[in-house]
């Protein structure tokens, strides 16, 4: 609110007279102004000190009041102008006057006693504003010969209340706004209507009437957005969404007005940028029509932002039908890290489905919404079938994998039409009139596709089904006419060994004709690869042994030890990504001698030593003696790290490209797996040969060396 303060009385004042130009009058107690007949002139002079009123304050009115006293004779006029230099209130003479301003103001002084005002509000503001020194008022005029004068009282009066004073309202000056927001480079979104804040400050407490905001890119220091002056007590801003740009950094400031409409100077300027749009990638399912093999679906996405340094915030997922219906939500959610979501909706098979994402940055600025669509099929591939065989001779495991699939074309001359074999094309012309081809089920999911063409493209025209034939019951049908040529199919997963029919009908009683072309019996998911897992009868740990083989392969195992029963499993995996075990098969290995093979490529490099000579094992820890005073004894610490050693003494070789291919496996300085007939698997390393000539021969010994090794794929 405006403030008031009243200065009584006068610092200083005293009057002159043009008809005594050398007396000074500082002591009197009235001031005479105007002109007195026969003798001139009277002017007063008065000092009012200002120091009480705060510099930049808006002065919003200054009254100078000065009260005339009862018993005189006529009324009388004075202006009032500023002093233009210093002068003493008991020296100051008409002829040592100093000089004075234009008028400010001017009044007729009336012949009633009581307060006379003078309007003093440009010039104390000019005073407090700086822009005059202060040297006082002057009342009084100089010009005219009508004998009016006035006598005012001054502050030597013996009534204090009626001395002169110097009523002045003004107004503090609001100072700079604060507590600016968005502020310290934070980032914004520009893609949404931002909030730009501050405090207004006014020492009198006075209310914000209007503010001025600018904001001006970084670049180029051009200003951007300039809101003019806002008559508005809000001490905020929305920036309308589309009014920044992406990616490029700004600075903002704003002014204030008070209710007296005084100006605030701006606030220094702050920076705040607009954030670039950050980036969502979904990389699971990781792309359009993807088959997901499960009946939930466990979303992965990355987050990525053009912004350096700006994470994550937020995130929402929606599952959608292909038909757009939302089936799941997750809302917007606070999260930094999640990169993988397990959607809680029941997939139904054979269905499309879509996944939508958005992130959010640190910014609230959000990503496009990236949408993934997928298509549900957890059909499990035909189950492999495994078949595991000891090859004692070759000193492996043979491992024969089954992934026969159904794929069985049946041409239209194959089918019965009219109680007859067609033996020709196969046309279907009246109503309800059909025809058919027999197939036998394997028990695993079957695709039966009907290729037909309708000459004339009648809506439903088509009945395709599958018919049992011990009781002509229709297990699967459907209606069908999308295109005069068209393929359209049926899942079926009928009894292994039962003879089933695909039947093709025609419903209307139109003059088209169905040509039917064949039909392609096939296993529903194919088998893209198989693994191999391997354990030693009795445990229950699987390893992975091999895998990425293809349909129907074969593999053979040596690193297994002679005598040791092993189960083997293989697992199929779908073309939709969905698995199937096969049951398990043993076998056991027995072998003759030591077996050298490499452990990469145990095919190429296979070794069979006989005539051995009795093997020495030695083991040894890694163990530190520490002697300690005042015991007899050390105290032991054991390190990590054993090793393992067998040494075979003396190897008779009696195949002429025995000790070529031993020197080779020597040489080549990689892992291999040594085998003997006693159950020993060492994965390891020669460490040196020694080498003696026999007349029948040589005889070699080499010591082996355990290493660590990963029989796992």
């Amino acid at each position: 609110m405006p403030t008031t303060v009243v200065i009584q009385p006068s610092t200083k004042d005293t009057y002159v007279s043009s008809y005594a130009p050398d007396t000074n009058y500082g002591s009197e107690t009235g001031l005479i102004v105007g002109h007195v007949s026969g003798q001139g002139f009277r002017q007063a002079y008065l000092y009012f000190d200002l120091a009480s009123i705060p510099a930049g304050s808006t002065i919003l009115s200054a009254i100078l009041e000065l009260y005339r006293g009862p018993y005189q004779s006529n009324d009388a006029y004075a202006e009032l102008r500023r002093v233009l230099a210093d002068w003493e209130e008991n020296t100051l003479t008409d002829n040592n006057k100093p000089s004075t301003s234009s008028v400010y103001d001017s009044q007729g002084i009336s012949i009633a006693e009581g307060w006379k005002s003078f309007d003093a509000t440009t010039l104390v503001s000019e005073l407090v504003a700086g822009t005059y020194a202060n040297h006082g008022f002057y009342i009084g005029k100089n010009t005219g010969t009508d004998g009016n004068n006035a006598t005012l009282r001054s502050r030597e009066h013996a009534t204090a209340e009626t001395r002169p004073k110097l009523t002045i309202t003004y107004n503090h000056t609001p100072t700079a706004p604060s507590n600016l927001a968005p502020y310290g480079g934070i980032g914004l979104n520009p893609a949404i209507d931002n909030v730009f804040s501050w405090l207004h400050n006014d020492g009198d407490g006075d209310p914000q009437s209007a503010y001025q905001l600018l904001i001006k890119r970084v670049s180029d220091g051009a200003t951007v957005l300039d809101t003019g002056k806002v008559a508005s007590a809000q001490q905020y801003r929305t920036i309308a969404a589309g009014a920044l740009t992406a990616g490029v950094e700004y600075q903002w400031q704003v002014k204030t007005w008070d209710t007296a409409n005084a100006a605030s100077p701006y606030a220094s300027l702050v920076s705040f940028y607009a954030s670039s749009t950050p980036v969502a990638t979904i990389t699971y399912p990781a792309a359009d029509n993807d088959i997901v093999g499960t009946s939930n679906v466990e979303l992965v996405f990355e987050f990525s932002d053009p912004d350096t340094g700006d994470n994550m915030s937020a995130y929402k997922v929606r599952l959608l039908s292909d038909a757009d219906a939302e089936l799941y939500t997750t809302g917007k959610v606070s999260s930094v890290s999640l990169r993988t979501l397990a959607i809680p909706y029941s997939l139904v098979d054979d269905t499309y489905y879509r996944a939508e994402l958005t992130l959010w940055d640190s910014t609230d600025t959000a990503s496009e919404v990236v949408v993934r669509r997928f298509y549900c099929d957890v059909t499990p591939p035909i189950t492999p079938v495994l078949v595991a065989t000891a090859n004692q001779a070759a000193g492996k495991i043979a491992l024969v994998i089954d992934n026969s699939h159904a794929n069985t074309t049946i041409d239209a001359a194959a089918f019965t039409h009219n109680g007859a074999i067609v033996g020709g094309n196969c046309v279907i012309d009246a109503q309800n009139e059909y025809a058919y081809a027999s197939f036998v089920a394997t028990g695993d999911p079957l695709s039966i596709r009907f290729f037909v063409t309708d000459t004339g493209l009648v809506t439903d025209d088509c009945k395709i089904s599958i018919t049992d034939t011990s009781n002509n019951d229709i297990v699967s049908e459907t209606l069908t006419c999308s295109a005069t040529i068209f393929e359209h199919g049926l899942s079926f997963t009928g009894t292994e060994g039962t003879t089933y029919r695909a039947r093709v009908q025609k419903m209307t009683a139109t003059t088209n004709q169905l040509w039917v072309d064949k039909i392609i019996v096939q296993s529903e998911v194919l088998v893209l690869t198989n693994d191999i897992y391997r354990k030693r009868s009795g445990t229950t740990a699987w390893e992975r042994i091999a895998k990425d083989l293809a349909p129907d392969a074969t593999y053979d195992d040596y690193a297994v030890a002679s005598g040791v029963t092993y189960d083997y499993r293989a697992r199929a995996w779908g073309e939709n990504s969905v698995l199937a075990d096969s049951s398990t098969g043993s076998a056991t290995l027995t072998l003759n001698g030591l077996w050298l093979n490499d452990a990469a490529d145990p095919v190429t490099a296979l070794q069979l030593l006989l005539h051995i000579a009795p093997t020495k094992e030695r083991k040894q820890q890694d163990i530190t003696l520490i002697k300690l005073a005042g015991r007899s004894l050390p105290v032991v610490e054991f390190g990590e790290t054993r090793s393992n050693t067998l040494g075979i003494e003396r190897v008779t070789l009696t195949g002429t490209t025995h000790k070529a291919e031993l020197e080779a496996l020597y040489d080549s300085q990689a892992t291999l797996i040594l085998r003997d007939y006693r159950g020993r698997k060492v994965f390891g390393v020669i460490g040196g040969l020694d080498i003696e000539d026999e007349h029948y021969g040589e005889r070699i010994g080499f010591d082996f060396t355990a290493v660590d090794y990963n029989e796992g794929v």
